[in-house]
């Protein structure tokens, strides 16, 4: 059963990002053969070679419950999309979300969210209530003693949305007196941004909680990396996060590879990728990650960690299982995150 504050041992979330939905936004990008082995488990290719990957069906979304809480994944971070907006209503984006909280096995892995960030709610007050109701439910992921997790994505772009830093600081008040109006512990925000400054300028001006990163994205100058050096790039992100003096909760990358995506004009046709570690390495990063979290107590106070990501598989970041891999990255987490006992270990 997962944790509920991590009071005793490291919280293991996965970012979870689903707009895999027979809408097909995202769908045509895996459809060339060279990326069929991203599919996930309960994607399908046509004898023509046409894929379909349908993610928001409860017998789906039950298996990956099963999965993620098997491998000791304590809770997902759910990409949230404001439901009166444009990007949220054209592409089902919260489909998925709102299957798992019908789920009869959600209590087996909890969840929390990741949200607003560039899609940033036009109506704060209501997005405000909307954010409430979830903290309320009983599996939605508590850190420090009962305080509802909660992620701002590009949390650089809190005050220019906002207006100014007054306002987004107000903003962020708002959530917390709501809270407190309806008898809800006070969130604790993690304020995400690719940039350790930026974060911690997000989190001086808008009165967030911790800082951190959805992902750490490898430079650009067009070349492949290896596993080993996406790593070491995320363990600069923590330290130079740590230097700032701020609460930290870390990211682990589990690859980093949008070439699928390139035909979009936000993805940067020169950047760098990774194609994905060895589960091997993957889980030699987690643990790492986990040792880091549990030696910096101060630095990480909500005893957490954030993996990109459970389902990024047209960005080059999952865990999820997949056609080709099986489920071998989770069993690798597997042997970080629930080790079997001592006494197994030594015949």
């Amino acid at each position: 059963m997962a944790t509920e504050d991590g009071a005793t041992r490291v919280l293991t979330g996965a970012i979870r990002w689903d707009a895999w939905t027979e809408w097909d936004t995202y769908q045509p990008f895996l459809r060339p053969k060279a990326w069929h082995g991203r599919l996930p488990f309960y994607a399908k290719v046509g004898p023509d070679g046409a894929v379909e990957v349908l993610g928001n069906r409860m017998e789906v979304i039950d298996r990956e419950i099963a999965y993620a809480h098997g491998a000791g994944i304590d809770y997902w971070a759910w990409c949230w999309y404001d439901p009166t907006t444009p990007e949220a209503a054209e592409n089902h984006m919260n489909d998925c979300l709102d299957l798992y909280r019908k789920s009869t096995k959600r209590n087996l892995v909890n969840y929390c969210l990741i949200g607003p960030g560039y899609y940033a709610t036009v109506h704060w007050e209501d997005t405000v209530d909307r954010f409430i109701e979830m903290f309320m439910e009983p599996n939605y992921q508590k850190v420090l003693g009962g305080r509802p997790l909660f992620y701002y994505f590009a949390a650089e772009e809190a005050v220019p949305h906002f207006g100014s830093a007054g306002k987004a600081r107000s903003a962020i008040a708002l959530l917390r007196a709501r809270c407190a109006a309806r008898g809800v512990n006070d969130p604790y925000i993690v304020a995400l941004s690719f940039w350790p400054d930026k974060g911690a300028q997000a989190h001086r001006e808008a009165g967030f909680d911790a800082i951190g990163a959805y992902c750490n994205p490898p430079g650009a100058e067009g070349r492949e990396l290896d596993y080993a050096e996406l790593a070491g790039l995320n363990r600069w992100f923590w330290n130079a996060c740590k230097e700032t003096g701020l609460p930290v909760v870390p990211p682990v990358n589990a690859g980093w590879d949008p070439r699928p995506r390139r035909s979009l004009p936000h993805v940067n046709e020169k950047g760098n990728w990774c194609p994905g570690p060895t589960p091997a390495a993957l889980a030699e990063h987690l643990a790492d990650a986990v040792r880091w979290v549990a030696s910096n107590p101060d630095t990480c106070e909500a005893k957490t960690l954030l993996i990109y990501a459970w389902n990024e598989f047209d960005e080059g970041g999952w865990i999820c299982p997949t056609l080709a891999e099986g489920s071998a990255r989770l069993d690798a987490i597997r042997t970080v995150l629930q080790p079997p006992p001592a006494e197994a270990t030594t015949h």
